[in-house]
């Protein structure tokens, strides 16, 4: 999840750096042993897909694609960037990369249920209820 309190989300990259970034919270499942995906894992993170649904009615859906061709793209552009600037220290074990969202960056409301349906790419379902004030 993710917040901006810049109206219409009109921000500069440092504005997120002086903010701490845009992450509200981070939900996270089991992880998942990569050496069981197989041989297709490029593939499989491009082509994935998501569904988005709210209060049980389909809202948005997306795929890895969507994130610069797919999460593992942005991640070798990552660490291509941080490689071309000396300063930069290389990314390291423990360290969480998020890469970017599969479908829109939607608001939330207290009360609402959003869930999550993934094909593609063995994940199970995610639901978030925001609770009222």
């Amino acid at each position: 999840m993710v917040q901006c309190h810049y109206p219409g989300w009109k921000f500069q990259g440092l504005d997120t750096i002086i903010d701490s970034g845009l992450h509200v919270e981070l939900l996270l499942g089991a992880p998942l042993d990569i050496t069981e995906a197989g041989p297709g894992l490029l593939t499989t993170l491009e082509q994935f897909e998501v569904r988005l649904y709210l209060n049980d009615a389909l809202y948005d859906q997306g795929s890895g694609a969507n994130v610069l061709g797919s999460p593992l793209k942005a991640v070798a552009h990552l660490i291509s960037v941080i490689a071309a600037n000396p300063a930069m220290e290389p990314i390291q074990a423990g360290e969480l990369i998020t890469t970017g969202t599969l479908t829109k960056a939607w608001s939330a409301s207290p009360g609402e249920t959003w869930r999550t349906e993934v094909t593609g790419l063995d994940l199970p379902p995610l639901t978030v209820t925001f609770a009222g004030k």
